[in-house]
């Protein structure tokens, strides 16, 4: 089980906010990472090769940098959810380098994934692991459209024609 699922949303940001540290002065607060994610509903998609595929590591659905990049962002306040069918979703994480055609081996065609998103109200962002891991690099949330985003992503793989 996991631990922050028995702990909700509000009891989470409630404990992170006690979470600020005094700077030298004990009038200056530092930054608290336990924020960045904190207003975000995350969906990570999972992998669509079996974790018995050598060389190709894929635990509860996810693979290894998914798993690290859902750490970060549950440490840092995201709502994280395993139900696609939730309409709070805000970020939709994948990752190409990893999530490949089983039977083509080439990157993963998300249209499928997209769809089932396409009717909603507010369609989510659909960005890379990389995203997370720029995000915490920065201590900030970077613009999902720029190099993260899938439209980007596909180009980037497919590469000049």
């Amino acid at each position: 089980m996991d631990v922050t699922s028995a702990i909700s949303r509000e009891e989470r940001l409630d404990i992170m906010s006690d979470l600020t540290v005094d700077g030298d002065q004990g009038s200056v607060h530092s930054y608290v990472e336990g924020w960045l994610f904190k207003s975000l509903t995350i969906f990570f998609a999972p992998c669509s090769h079996l974790p018995s595929v050598p060389g190709k590591p894929c635990v509860d659905g996810l693979s290894m940098r998914q798993q690290l990049a859902r750490n970060i962002t549950i440490f840092t306040g995201a709502t994280v959810t395993d139900q696609q069918k939730n309409n709070w979703i805000t970020h939709v994480i994948v990752d190409p380098s990893e999530d490949r055609d089983p039977e083509t081996g080439k990157p993963k065609n998300y249209s499928t994934l997209r769809s089932g998103f396409a009717s909603r109200r507010a369609i989510p962002h659909f960005v890379t692991v990389q995203w997370v891991e720029e995000c915490w690099k920065e201590k900030t949330l970077v613009d999902e459209e720029r190099t993260y985003s899938m439209p980007a992503i596909a180009l980037s793989l497919t590469g000049p024609c």
